[in-house]
């Protein structure tokens, strides 16, 4: 009944949970289990946002001359403000299992694209319109460099960014296709083993040199931040081992 959930709990899992408790046959990890969102994690993605914002306004912007400001106290500061980037790969572990466990590959698939693409399309537009526009020092951007950011899949295959900015969203990708290989084979029920596997083969890759496909699909440079986020989910989702 994943579909109906609206806010904190979905009212029809609440009945049927009510029903249940009057029997006595449900417990509380089975309530908890009905929350389908989180405001505390809200916030901590504003935090994480503002975080990284101000990192790039009052620190790294300053330092790479971009523009004529200074902020010498800020910017010690939020110099730090770029490990807001961690805490949003952390909230990724747990935010897209919980969305992707009760879903089928495709189902995982369709929601990604229709939550991601339309807003990074305007984003993305907008940020080349200003770009050309402005006629800053950035290097000009093409037709064929806007069209293959529109598909997100252009730092695959060796192109640029419009904005730097943008980056992360090429790990996310990199985390979802993973996600639906564990769907599309239904060993969505051993995700434990499976995180414990992935931390492990990152382990082991990241004593190599940063090349290949194992390196490539499991990119062990981020991957412990997504791990990090999705085991809580599983608690969250199974309880704690007793």
């Amino acid at each position: 009944m994943s579909q109906f959930r609206v806010g904190l709990f979905n009212p029809l899992e609440a009945v049927f949970c009510a029903g249940k408790i009057k029997t006595g046959k449900v417990d509380l990890g089975e309530l908890m289990n009905t929350r389908a969102r989180f405001p505390e994690l809200d916030l901590l993605r504003f935090l994480a946002a503002c975080a990284v914002m101000l990192f790039h306004y009052t620190y790294l912007g300053p330092q790479h001359h971009s523009w004529s400001g200074a902020f010498p106290l800020l910017g010690q500061i939020f110099k730090y403000g770029y490990m807001g980037v961690d805490v949003f790969f952390i909230l990724s572990g747990f935010v897209i299992l919980l969305t992707a466990y009760e879903k089928d590959a495709i189902a995982f698939t369709v929601a990604r694209m229709v939550r991601l693409y339309p807003a990074y399309w305007i984003c993305v537009t907008v940020t080349t319109y200003a770009i050309v526009l402005i006629g800053t020092g950035h290097d000009p951007i093409g037709v064929r460099q806007y069209v293959a950011n529109l598909t997100m899949l252009h730092s695959f295959l060796g192109i640029k960014d419009v904005s730097g900015v943008y980056w992360t969203l090429a790990v996310e990708l990199q985390f979802y296709f993973l996600i639906f290989l564990v769907l599309l084979t239904g060993q969505i029920r051993r995700l434990g083993a499976l995180l414990g596997l992935w931390l492990f083969a990152s382990f082991v890759l990241s004593l190599r040199e940063p090349h290949g496909v194992a390196h490539f699909f499991l990119f062990p440079e981020w991957s412990s931040y997504l791990i990090a986020g999705a085991m809580p989910f599983l608690i969250h989702r199974e309880g704690p081992s007793p």
